[in-house]
């Protein structure tokens, strides 16, 4: 099993606060607990199977919790790029370079664009060096 800044940056929680002016999209109250967040048991099975070396049924999972956040709360909410990173993770720990790089430098991308530089999530996207 991974530990350290890299394990963390990959599976945060993504509930840090925006950077002052700016806000990623949300959900109300209401519709949060009427509405189940899409592919938590996926994501957790997804991650148990990373965890034990299963990466291939890691991937395809983490593959579709990226499609189903996404399709539920939109491309640019913080857990679908938690799932992204999650992804991308993945991607590395199976040795395909070219899809995790690519997708590490989007979560990083995206992390500066949803909380600014200088932010928790954001430093640890810059942690992976990528």
């Amino acid at each position: 099993m991974r530990s350290g800044r890299f394990v963390e940056a990959t599976e945060a929680s993504s509930h840090e606060p925006e950077a002052p002016g700016q806000t990623s999209p949300t959900i109300s109250a209401s519709t949060a607990r009427t509405t189940p967040t899409p592919s938590t048991p996926a994501r957790t099975l997804a991650s148990s199977y990373r965890a034990t070396g299963d990466l291939p049924r890691a991937i395809a999972l983490h593959e579709q919790s990226v499609t189903d956040y996404a399709r539920v709360f939109g491309p640019d909410h913080s857990e679908t790029v938690t799932a992204r990173s999650n992804l991308a993770y993945a991607y590395q720990l199976a040795g395909d370079y070219g899809r995790s790089v690519p997708l590490h430098r989007q979560v990083l991308a995206d992390r500066e664009r949803l909380y600014g530089p200088g932010r928790h999530y954001t430093e640890l996207a810059l942690s992976l060096g990528l």
